[in-house]
């Protein structure tokens, strides 16, 4: 029989008499409560529920693969991988998105340090067997808009013949590690932090083999936070000093992957919205909308920007409010 109550496994780890105080979760079932003893040392239990039990394998194979490579990531401290609980190291709890509103200088030199720290990851290669998710994987990711945001006039067959279209045109460059989440709010600053040390990374268990450029337009286009302009140039600038063979193509890639993310990511946060009641997502959509209405203005994006603008209603606060209407099934079209 699981045990549900977590104190067993924190008394088995030595943490038994430790202050636990529930952490803000994401988007997933998945919970965490930081732990504090009494001579101020602290960790992270994180609580996988049954139906996730693949993702904290995912976790923790991810994680080791990472810190190999000597990327920061939360360590396993111990582990009941049977009851899905996990005490993992704490990198506490200053966010990049929070550091970063410091002022300009800071944030530049936090979105730097965070650009030179993706060419390290995709040194990883593939961690376990990780997915593909090649331009094939994110057209179908994209389609998910189809189902969810509102009114529903996008063909799936007719906006995957169009993305297909599209990234043909394009080089096919190899796959690499993606996490696939990298953005602000997953990427943890210390409070000593150096201007040009990197962040910790969390949140990885989701990775993939994807293109060497997702993991930047995850970091740019965010679709939590604005990224200035001046910075989205100097990072992708200090990214094509990494990686100068993607340079040729780099523009094109760039804009076609922020479209594919950005018409997933609508899908997704109109899920999370009119599906699950987490409507505190739909505040983000006006923001991902406009990163893919810029996107699409690439002068090589003509005939996708024609067939999505007149398929995707703008997010308007008639719109906005459909989204954050519960609607369990995705709505008929």
């Amino acid at each position: 029989m699981p045990e549900t109550d977590p104190e067993p496994f924190l008394a088995r780890s030595g943490w038994a008499d430790a202050r636990r105080a529930p952490m803000k979760g994401d988007a997933s079932s998945r919970r965490y409560s930081r732990l504090t003893r009494s001579d101020g040392a602290s960790a992270i239990l994180m609580q996988f529920p049954a139906d996730l039990r693949d993702s904290a394998d995912n976790f923790v194979r991810i994680g080791t693969c990472l810190a190999r490579q000597g990327v920061t990531t939360p360590r396993i401290m111990a582990q009941d991988a049977d009851q899905g609980y996990y005490l993992i190291s704490d990198l506490g709890d200053i966010r990049l998105a929070d550091l970063a509103a410091k002022d300009a200088e800071t944030e530049r030199n936090l979105y730097l340090a965070a650009t030179r720290l993706i060419p390290v990851m995709q040194r990883v290669g593939n961690c376990g067997d990780l997915p593909d998710f090649g331009f094939a994987g994110m057209i179908q990711a994209a389609a998910l808009v189809c189902a969810w945001y509102p009114p529903a006039r996008l063909d799936p067959a007719g906006i995957t013949t169009a993305l297909t279209d599209i990234t043909q045109r394009l080089p096919d460059h190899p796959l690499v590690f993606v996490h696939r989440d990298y953005h602000a709010e997953n990427l943890m600053v210390g409070d000593n932090a150096g201007p040009g040390e990197p962040p910790g990374v969390i949140d990885f268990q989701d990775a993939v083999m994807g293109h060497p450029l997702y993991d930047l337009v995850s970091l740019l286009a965010d679709a939590r936070r604005d990224v200035p302009t001046g910075v989205q140039t100097a990072c992708k600038a200090h990214f094509l000093e990494r990686r100068p063979d993607l340079e040729p193509d780099f523009d094109q890639s760039f804009a076609v992957l922020t479209v594919l993310r950005n018409l997933r990511i609508l899908g997704v946060f109109a899920r999370l919205g009119r599906g699950m009641g987490k409507t505190g997502y739909v505040r983000h959509i006006p923001r991902v909308w406009r990163d893919l209405v810029l996107a699409l203005d690439h002068p090589g994006l003509a005939d996708l920007r024609h067939a999505v603008r007149s398929a995707l209603p703008e997010p308007d606060p008639a719109t906005l409010k459909r989204l954050e209407t519960r609607c369990p099934l995705p709505p008929a079209a």
